[in-house]
């Protein structure tokens, strides 16, 4: 499916109304080896404001025909700055962490994700979007287990509802060992599906939390490792 519009798609996502991205596909997109053909192959072209980016995505993954619409709030209003060191993390093919590296080309950028499909399509997309491969690592595997020994100024993290909240919460409780001291956990969920547990849980662990965003019932947290 291609999408060749010039204005600001994530505005108009709002505009138009999501679909209800909670709900979990055939084959779960949290699955290390997707069983499931490629039965759909897409490319499209998704901007945020100023930025645009080129993504080709398949079947087993998560959003295959836009970027979904927690993640472009994140987009639009993570905090980041030059020369940080970000984990992708839950990276899917690639959307958080492209566009933050456009936006900020000074960026070392990690991805991971535990969908092997996921991660050789997130590669594809860097490629595809020309960035520089000398500041990017992708890795395949479950939370945190192909990072061990790293830690990132920033951390993203569009959790994985439909995978059940243990799991988001794990996520969350582990991350702090995986920022430098003053480097940020920034999330985004929407406050009413499952978002204010979590919410409440950051600023329990981490001993800080604030609101960067609030957008159409999607909210962006951020909270430091002090």
């Amino acid at each position: 499916m291609s999408n060749g519009a010039n204005t600001d798609q994530f505005d108009k996502e709002i505009t138009d109304g999501a679909v209800d991205e909670v709900a979990a596909p055939a084959e779960h997109y949290y699955t290390a080896k997707p069983t499931g053909e490629k039965k759909i192959e897409n490319t499209f072209r998704f901007t945020i404001g100023p930025l645009v980016c080129f993504f080709k995505t398949a079947s087993g993954m998560f959003s295959l025909d836009h970027v979904d619409i927690g993640s472009a709030v994140l987009i639009k209003y993570a905090h980041v700055e030059p020369n940080w060191h970000i984990l992708d993390l839950g990276c899917g093919y690639g959307p958080v962490g492209i566009f933050l590296k456009k936006k900020e080309p000074s960026l070392k950028v990690t991805f991971s994700d535990i969908n092997e499909r996921a991660t050789e399509y997130a590669m594809k997309n860097v490629m595809r979007n020309k960035l520089d491969h000398k500041d990017i690592k992708i890795k395949t595997g479950e939370g945190f287990s192909q990072v061990e020994g790293m830690e990132f100024d920033a951390i993203y993290l569009n959790p994985p509802h439909s995978a059940g909240k243990k799991l988001c919460l794990s996520l969350i409780e582990q991350a702090k060992d995986y920022l430098k001291v003053g480097g940020s956990l920034q999330i985004v969920a929407r406050k009413s599906k499952g978002g204010l547990p979590l919410a409440n849980f950051m600023e329990e662990h981490f001993g800080n939390i604030k609101v960067l965003k609030k957008k159409s019932g999607f909210w962006v947290w951020e909270s430091f490792r002090e």
